[in-house]
């Protein structure tokens, strides 16, 4: 009866000694994280042992022997921590944790057109479609609510966008996009704009040599405007009554119509 007692209180002490055993582990946090190649970031690994006290930490690689570290790795690493505990089983144990290394990611900017007429617009897109977040500049500063993939402005100036793909961002080079003036657009008539029938008036566009030239009628009023078949010329000699103006086009491919 006494070997049966004594028996049971063996199994009995072993079982509370297993579960206790059991209980020793440990685990990082966080078990995985990333980093930006060349951004001097750190991640922090904290070892938690969970069960028996302990003794000692060990980190593999690196050799730190404390339980929270900070990590900077070159590339995508996995570190290993390994703690021994003062009693119980397993007398050691151990935890991993990954973190992952990505490249910055590096957009370029291409534009509809390199050289704008005032009052025309520009779009710029970022050759990332499918980033986290995007932000314009212009000139160097953050543009407001200019946040998509996409952006278009009238200004002109030095155009960047800064990608984000988490948690990685880049920064373009920039496009130079021109913004040209209109060519000016002036009428001048040589003596009255009244005449006698069958004398022509004589018109004069503004400016000179190196523009192109089409004049155009109205005869209601402005409300619609005909080219002037031919009329291509700094001047026109006309005696049809109507409003005449003149669409003036320069070296940039700029056009603006006189009043």
């Amino acid at each position: 009866m006494k070997r049966s007692i004594l028996l049971l209180v063996c199994i009995i002490t072993s079982m509370i000694m297993q579960k206790s055993y059991a209980q020793n582990s440990v685990t990082i946090t966080p078990n995985a994280a990333i980093l930006c190649a060349g951004s001097g970031n750190t991640v922090t690994l904290q070892a938690t042992p969970a069960g028996g006290f302990p003794i000692s930490y060990s980190w593999n690689p690196g050799g730190m022997t404390t339980s929270t570290v900070g990590v900077n790795p070159a590339s995508t690493t996995t570190y290993t921590v390994t703690i021994t505990f003062a009693a119980g089983l397993p007398v050691t144990a151990t935890a991993t944790s990954t973190v992952s290394v990505n490249q910055p990611p590096a957009p370029t900017v291409s534009a509809s057109a390199l050289s704008i007429c005032a009052g025309n617009s520009v779009t710029l897109t970022a050759s990332i479609p499918f980033a986290t977040a995007y932000q314009w500049y212009r000139n160097g500063n953050p543009i407001s609510g200019a946040t998509a993939v996409s952006y278009t402005d009238t200004l002109g100036g030095s155009y960047q966008v800064l990608v984000t793909i988490n948690p990685c961002s880049g920064l373009s080079t920039a496009v130079v996009v021109t913004t040209n003036p209109l060519p000016v657009a002036h009428v001048t008539p040589a003596g009255p704009l009244t005449t006698c029938w069958g004398t022509p008036i004589t018109l004069t566009a503004d400016p000179g040599a190196g523009y192109l030239f089409q004049w155009q009628l109205s005869t209601d009023g402005g409300l619609t405007w005909l080219n002037l078949t031919g009329e291509t010329n700094q001047t026109i000699n006309s005696n049809v009554t109507g409003n005449y103006r003149v669409r003036v086009t320069d070296t940039n491919g700029c056009t603006n119509n006189s009043l």
